[in-house]
């Protein structure tokens, strides 16, 4: 059962991230991004809380 529900949560994650992306163009070398540092710490509402 927790491996189930661990495979729940990290569909959820993907799904909820879906529309994040890293694109390279150019001769540009600057990295712009994205870090859930708590990845989804609040278990109520399933977001980050920093």
């Amino acid at each position: 059962k927790e491996h189930w529900q661990a495979v729940k949560w990290i569909l959820r994650y993907l799904r909820g991230t879906m529309g994040t992306i890293l694109c390279y163009s150019g001769s540009d070398t600057t990295l712009r991004g994205y870090v859930d540092s708590d990845m989804a710490g609040d278990v109520d509402s399933r977001r980050s809380t920093t």
